[in-house]
């Protein structure tokens, strides 16, 4: 008959890659591309309780005049 079975390499092809469509387990926007689902676009557990970015970047303004120890900050 006329049928081949196709090389491995070409039905590969016809898969998205991994670049294209993100692992199930993405949390945030930026790698999911899309949420279906807007719960898994939270801020992980461990990341939730950080200070926003204004108040180390005043830190850093206070360590650079030498008016707070650098040991006093947590980054």
């Amino acid at each position: 008959m006329g049928f081949r079975p196709q090389p491995q390499g070409q039905r590969r092809q016809l898969h998205f890659s991994s670049a294209a469509r993100p692992r199930r387990g993405a949390h945030s926007l930026e790698r999911a591309g899309s949420a279906p689902n807007l719960r898994t676009a939270r801020p992980h557990r461990l990341h939730r309780d950080r200070e926003p970015f204004p108040f180390e970047a005043q830190d850093k303004k206070s360590i650079d005049q030498g008016l707070m120890p650098r040991e006093a900050t947590t980054n």
